[in-house]
């Protein structure tokens, strides 16, 4: 027999992983997108991408991967990358390192609003220790999974790693510092050429930090969860 207060749970576990998941992508890419324009490129601004309308944001397939990984326990999937041409660029590197921190940025203000927000609602209408209501807790749950998501999309992207934010964050400093520092362009070098192989090393991350139950991911959600709840005080 199927224990519906479970499914009902199981349910709203998905439904509210899915909304956080979906928002934080769509402010993610959004992010991005001014940017770009910013910092001299309208590419992404042309078509359409300085929105805050999921649909000009989620890739099918990613969309597709977030839906079923959902459902199976596991928040991953991927937004359209958003195009940026350098030639338009104002200061090349040090520009593109800018768009590409743009997009956690963007995350990490949206998961500090809605943790602060969390924290005075819970000030202002504490949920009781037994016989809380049901909607209350509901709502303050939602609040919660919305602020670890995006915390968690802003720390998951800054990880030094092809195709994430935080590799050409990373090239921007090194090609930014000043010349004298050759070792920087040294390693700015060397970094790209092993640039192809970075989505292998990412996937494998992946696996071991959600399929396997262990590793660096795992211990970097671990935190970004108790940080959440320090901020959040729920």
């Amino acid at each position: 027999m199927v224990d519906l207060s479970v499914l009902s749970a199981r349910l709203l576990d998905i439904l509210f992983l899915g909304i956080a998941l979906i928002g934080g992508l769509t402010i993610h890419e959004c992010a991005h997108a001014w940017a770009a324009d910013q910092r001299g490129d309208p590419t992404a601004k042309y078509l359409g991408r300085i929105s805050l309308n999921p649909i000009r944001h989620l890739d099918p397939i990613g969309t597709i991967m977030l839906l079923v990984l959902i459902v199976a326990g596991v928040g991953l999937g991927w937004a359209k990358p958003v195009p940026v041409n350098p030639y338009n660029l104002k200061r090349g590197s040090r520009d593109y390192a800018l768009i590409s921190f743009a997009g956690p940025l963007a995350n990490v203000i949206l998961g500090l609003a809605f943790a602060l927000i969390l924290r005075v609602l819970t000030t202002l209408f504490p949920v009781p220790l037994f016989g809380g209501n049901t909607i209350q807790i509901l709502f303050y749950t939602l609040l919660f999974v919305i602020a670890v998501v995006n915390f968690s999309l802003a720390v998951f992207n800054l990880i030094p790693i092809p195709p994430l934010d935080g590799f050409s964050v990373l090239l921007g400093i090194l090609d930014s510092l000043p010349y004298r520092y050759r070792w920087a362009r040294q390693v700015s070098a060397l970094l790209r050429q092993y640039e192809p192989y970075g989505p292998f090393l990412l996937i494998v991350i992946i696996v071991m930090g959600t399929l396997g139950g262990f590793g660096f991911l795992s211990l970097l959600f671990y935190f970004v969860q108790e940080l959440t709840i320090r901020i959040s005080g729920f």
